[in-house]
């Protein structure tokens, strides 16, 4: 049997349509996240209306990991699969899991792929490539493409909890764990991450807290990975997944919305932590660009300060290049800002 877990909060306007896809499972638990609005009507109303159970736990307000890690504890079928309030599991993708593991009896988790959907249009993630069949993490590490708890059938007595003290990467530890089991993957889409056409200000208007839960998280999933067969490679592949293709952005996203240098002293202590364990260059100098490109003079110059100061170099053609990086500058946020106005 499968449980799909839903943590909810203020999401009225997405749980019908997440319960809806997740309609075929044994059992479904939506934890309440102590929401605000219409969230636990509207998980009532589905209930009645489709004449299926729905095990509803309510909280405080003590974020997703919390929410997730209760779920956990109240669930009791052999299997576990979680679902954001608003995203959705694609058709069938319940049935496909259990033929799957009928078929494929010896693994812990099986491992879908995701696509993005927005304004109804799929978009499918190209950097989301994997062999089908059965790996581990070590022979597979692009297996950290996709290094949250979505589109994945969990076997529930190999989980433990979501790291709850931080909020941002707080299933990233909790996802390598599972991943160094016995895995299996499938070459269907299986989840639909919904991206909203609302502003991105309210997403990242913690940056500094952010950052600090990042290098919590960086530390945690290496530690883990250093008890791996072929550790030096999964955390270079750690390293190009967290630091180029999260945290850079984070950063990028930040700095087009506010000016703080108390986050841009973040962002340096986030880069000591690369610097004293295993990086990937390209990720580095990723991060520096970004810095360079949307942070102000004064961040810039804290930036640049740091890095004389401690004597690395990077390939970074902005910081050597005064004139005609003010002009890259000057083109590279325009273009963002024509791509945000199309979006």
């Amino acid at each position: 049997m499968i449980t799909v877990i839903i943590p909810v909060y203020n999401a009225e306007a997405t749980i019908t349509r997440a319960l809806d896809s997740a309609r075929a499972a044994d059992y479904i638990i939506c934890v309440d996240d102590g929401s605000t609005d219409k969230s636990r009507e509207q998980i009532k109303l589905w209930q009645h209306q489709n004449s299926k159970q729905v095990i509803y736990i309510h909280q405080d307000n003590q974020g997703a990991a919390k929410a997730r890690n209760k779920g956990i504890i109240a669930a009791t079928s052999d299997y576990v699969m979680f679902l954001d309030s608003d995203d959705s599991l694609a058709e069938g993708v319940i049935e496909h899991f259990k033929q799957l593991r009928q078929k494929q009896p010896a693994h812990d988790v099986y491992v879908g792929h995701i696509q993005h959907m927005k304004s109804n249009k799929l978009i499918p993630i190209k950097s989301h490539t994997y062999t089908s069949g059965s790996t581990t993490l070590s022979r597979s590490p692009e297996l950290m493409q996709s290094i949250g708890p979505g589109a994945k059938l969990y076997r529930r007595d190999i989980l433990s909890q979501f790291d709850e003290d931080i909020t941002f990467c707080e299933e990233h530890a909790f996802n390598i764990k599972c991943l160094m089991n016995r895995v299996f993957v499938t070459d269907k889409v299986v989840y639909y991450y919904h991206i909203s056409t609302g502003s991105i200000t309210q997403s990242y208007q913690n940056g500094s807290e952010y950052i600090k839960d990042a290098i919590k998280a960086r530390q945690r999933v290496f530690d883990l990975l250093a008890t791996s067969q072929n550790s030096q490679e999964l955390m270079q592949y750690y390293s190009y997944r967290m630091d180029e293709l999260i945290v850079s952005y984070l950063i990028k996203h930040v700095l087009r919305v506010e000016h703080d240098e108390k986050f841009i002293d973040d962002v340096i202590r986030y880069i000591e932590e690369m610097r004293t364990s295993t990086y990937n260059n390209q990720s580095l100098n990723q991060i520096v660009l970004f810095v360079t490109l949307y942070g102000n003079k004064s961040e810039r110059q804290q930036l640049e300060h740091y890095i004389k100061a401690h004597h690395f170099k990077l390939k970074n053609y902005i910081l050597h290049h005064p004139v005609k990086g003010q002009l890259f500058i000057l083109k590279t946020r325009i273009k963002d800002k024509i791509k945000q106005l199309r979006n």
